[in-house]
């Protein structure tokens, strides 16, 4: 295929909280950053992380008295980066207006906790580029807590972009829980902003749907709002998170994004389908 003529820049977006970069970011250089450098195309790297004081325990991760690393994020060549106190945001937000709708995950309210400081996170990434950016630019939104096991092709994303326009969004095709996997993205400006600030929607998404804060439901959700070119636009590229204790969970990329791929799902069997898509876990010695 012919190489595109792409004029435009790429803004890499890092947000939520830095657990295991010392063992992601060998996958993010490889399948990420040395795709962009051999193009030859602009990019920004910006990141904005909660830290947290002392040791901390997620039931529903399985972590237990572990820290976070507060260094790594230098060697991906971050250009604008903010840190995050975590203690000051949640005294600063309003917990009861997302609590009395409900605990989507049953944990006391622990994971919808981590939900909402991942969304301010993002804010503040998004802030970094908001105002600057152009209408051809592309936005790569990335958790740094993540292995990536395949390499980016940015060449057919600018392609999708040149097509669908700054509306564009592109999520993984895993994953969706009756939503849109929230985990990484690939889109336009328009796109971004609303990926970006989603914070500031979460009270018509209580209006709308009457149940209880859910991360992947929350992404269509403003998706379907701002009438985001999502359908169509998933993507196979595959990631595994990396708890701060180094352990890796095990992901099913049995693809979820279309009546196709379900039905093929129950034919062949999800065991055989995420045995087709399963990955090794060539990095950071794990």
């Amino acid at each position: 295929m012919k190489q595109i003529n792409y004029t435009g820049q790429v803004w890499i977006c890092f947000f939520g909280m830095n657990r295991s970069l010392s063992k992601t970011q060998a996958s993010i250089q490889q399948n990420i950053l040395d795709p962009l450098i051999k193009l030859g195309w602009r990019y920004h790297t910006l990141a904005a992380f909660m830290h947290i004081n002392g040791n901390f325990s997620n039931r529903h991760s399985g972590e237990e008295n572990v820290s976070i690393e507060v260094n790594g994020h230098e060697k991906l060549g971050i250009n604008l980066y903010k840190h995050i106190k975590q203690d000051l945001f949640d005294y600063s937000f309003d917990w009861d207006s997302v609590n009395t709708h409900g605990d989507a995950w049953g944990d006391d309210f622990q994971s919808t906790k981590n939900l909402c400081r991942a969304l301010h996170s993002l804010e503040k990434v998004t802030e970094f580029w908001h105002g600057q950016a152009g209408p051809n630019d592309l936005f790569i939104y990335l958790r740094p807590d993540m292995i990536y096991h395949d390499p980016f092709p940015f060449e057919e994303f600018a392609r999708k972009l040149q097509q669908h326009g700054e509306k564009l969004l592109i999520t993984p095709d895993w994953a969706l829980y009756n939503g849109l996997n929230d985990r990484f993205a690939i889109m336009g400006r328009a796109a971004a902003e609303t990926y970006g600030f989603r914070l500031q929607l979460i009270s018509d998404y209580f209006k709308q749907l009457k149940s209880p804060l859910h991360a992947e439901r929350l992404l269509k959700f403003v998706a379907e709002k701002n009438h985001l070119r999502f359908q169509g636009n998933f993507t196979e590229i595959r990631a595994s998170r990396v708890r701060a204790n180094g352990a890796v969970v095990h992901e099913s990329f049995a693809p979820q994004s279309s009546l196709l791929a379900r039905i093929l799902t129950r034919i062949k069997g999800k065991e055989n389908v995420e045995k087709a898509r399963a990955v090794k876990l060539p990095y950071g010695g794990l």
